[in-house]
């Protein structure tokens, strides 16, 4: 079955629940340079912060915050959100759900060409089995985006697009500054289905006359 996924670009507008606050239901430890990383970011009325996926053999650790008013409390009750990584002595945000109040100047994690873990078939797997919705919409997305991220991960990448429609995460791959580099990824986005047109024309142009075609 096709997946889809809808992203509204590094501060993300999508609402997710804010309720874990039940002791039973308690996270581990978040690390000091994580909490001490969020604390400094000035995230107005911080909430929560979560370990959500620990991948220590790989010194690589994603988090998140919760803070803010709660918002549409009549129905439910949620929170703004930030998601970061924290990669060795690495650590910065992916993106923001459920915005307000988003620093002026967050720290956003910058990939970078060592940062091997994180193009790993194996971490991937790890983090979408533990974490879907950070996966497919701040981590990817974080990955497609960045011009030190190798050509075989933006590949990887693109060759899921496919099958689990993310119109954002094609979308952060057109606007990565080396993409034009990339004629193999971008003949993959070039052949997209129709829910990818305006991607998919955008890959074409790109390539000009050396888009062969999609028979192959």
């Amino acid at each position: 079955m096709r997946k889809v996924a809808l992203g509204f670009g590094t501060v993300l507008l999508l609402a997710l629940p804010g309720c874990k606050d039940n002791p039973a239901n308690s996270d581990p430890p978040v690390p000091d340079p994580i909490r001490a990383f969020v604390e400094s970011e000035n995230l107005p009325m911080l909430r929560n912060i979560h370990l959500d996926v620990a991948i220590p053999e790989h010194s690589l650790n994603l988090f998140s915050a919760e803070y803010g008013e709660a918002q549409d409390c009549p129905s439910g009750c949620f929170y703004s959100h930030g998601f970061g990584v924290a990669y060795g002595s690495a650590i910065g945000w992916m993106g923001f759900s459920a915005s307000r109040g988003v620093p002026a100047t967050p720290t956003m994690y910058d990939v970078r060409a060592e940062d091997v873990a994180l193009f790993d078939a194996g971490v991937w797997t790890r983090i979408e089995a533990e974490q879907t919705w950070q996966f497919w919409s701040v981590f990817l997305p974080l990955l497609a985006r960045d011009s030190d991220t190798p050509e075989e991960t933006l590949l990887r990448i693109a060759a899921r697009l496919p099958t689990y429609i993310s119109v954002h995460i094609a979308g952060q791959l057109l606007a990565n500054p080396s993409i034009t580099t990339h004629p193999s990824v971008l003949q993959i986005l070039a052949c997209l289905p129709d829910a990818y047109e305006w991607q998919r024309q955008q890959a074409r142009d790109l390539l000009g006359s050396a888009f062969p075609g999609c028979s192959r």
